[in-house]
């Protein structure tokens, strides 16, 4: 008699199955030997200092969402609200498309009473302005492609009008949030699966989303700066590996940010991957193998980016499992398989 798995649970093995697949070929086509190599050889005191920024990174986003909340007259004290963050970070590390991190609004909404279209609010509004500094991102690091491979030029016009898709995709769901007109007229999607799920969400956050734009200064601010920190983080991990692309400065610098932002964006897809593992260790190389570092440099420093961010955000797991003892295993993962998965 086999076990009748429920569509969640069959998702989440598609995914993971995916992600050992990637990670397979990955493994054959690639030296991992010289990968733990270049690994166990790496400077750990740049390792360490990458990990403390990425503590920083978490407390830039945190104070964010506590900026949001604020607006919208909630007062959360900044440990809880920088707890439900780390507890939304480990569960999109372990999830689809990064869709744990929508946990922090469940957290929010589960630990401190927060309806949960405010609390989707604080998450999925700021995100909009991270998407836009990753498109920008995209950009740069395209027409750095197109001017470094040669033969590549003739496929540029191509690229330019998929990058500007991603804009106008990006310009559309922030169209829909801050224009209540605009969504009532795809109100025909309720009647479909997908759509009802998507009218839904974007119905609820609505409500106080014209509340957003009074705070936007402050929300990109701390969107730029966090942004840095991330790239601060990154380029540590780089120098602890030995890599240098341009003057390995500032220049070096610059470019991790503006990798780091572009690269990062294999995570968001719905690929039947967890987090994009696998698929972004394979993009990750494949584009800085372009800039004359090697794959297997390149894969060391995908999976120690990686490391760095699950070290912090495992101190989320306490939360997750509060979560869990007060709402059921059974409701985390519908929740988490219903943004993941679109149903």
């Amino acid at each position: 008699m086999g076990v009748k798995l429920d569509r969640e649970t069959k998702g989440y093995l598609i995914d993971i199955i995916g992600t050992i697949i990637i990670f397979a070929l990955i493994f054959y086509f690639f030296d991992f030997k010289k990968v733990f190599e270049i690994i166990f050889h790496s400077d750990y005191y740049y390792i360490v200092a990458a990990i403390f920024t990425y503590v920083g990174v978490v407390i830039l986003m945190s104070t964010r969402i506590k900026i949001v909340l604020d607006k919208l007259n909630y007062n959360i004290p900044v440990l809880s609200i920088i707890k439900s963050n780390l507890a939304g970070m480990i569960a999109s590390d372990f999830t689809p498309a990064r869709s744990g991190y929508f946990f922090t609004s469940f957290s929010l909404t589960s630990k401190d009473k927060v309806p949960i279209h405010d609390s989707l609010l604080t998450i999925f509004g700021p995100q909009l302005f991270d998407f836009i500094i990753k498109a920008v991102s995209l950009v740069i690091i395209l027409l750095l492609i197109f001017n470094n491979v040669p033969g590549l030029h003739n496929n540029l016009l191509l690229v330019l009008v998929s990058v500007l898709g991603i804009f106008g995709v990006i310009g559309f769901l922030g169209a829909l949030l801050f224009v209540p007109r605009l969504l009532k007229k795809f109100s025909f999607m309720k009647q479909i699966p997908f759509g009802k799920w998507f009218y839904s969400l974007f119905s609820m956050m609505g409500e106080n989303a014209h509340k957003l734009l009074k705070i936007k200064g402050k929300i990109v601010l701390i969107t730029v700066v966090s942004w840095m920190f991330k790239g601060l983080e990154w380029f540590l991990v780089s120098r602890a590996l030995g890599i240098t692309i341009f003057d390995g400065g500032i220049l070096q610098y610059l470019f991790i940010m503006i990798f780091q932002a572009s690269i990062t964006l294999i995570q968001f897809l719905p690929l039947p991957t967890i987090a994009g593992g696998g698929a972004s260790e394979f993009g990750f190389s494949g584009v800085l193998f372009l800039f004359g570092i090697s794959i297997e440099a390149g894969i060391a420093f995908a999976l120690i980016t990686r490391m760095t961010m699950i070290i912090i955000d495992i101190f989320g797991i306490g939360e997750v499992i509060s979560y869990i003892q007060k709402e059921g295993l059974s409701g985390f993962l519908k929740e988490l398989g219903n943004i993941g998965h679109g149903g």
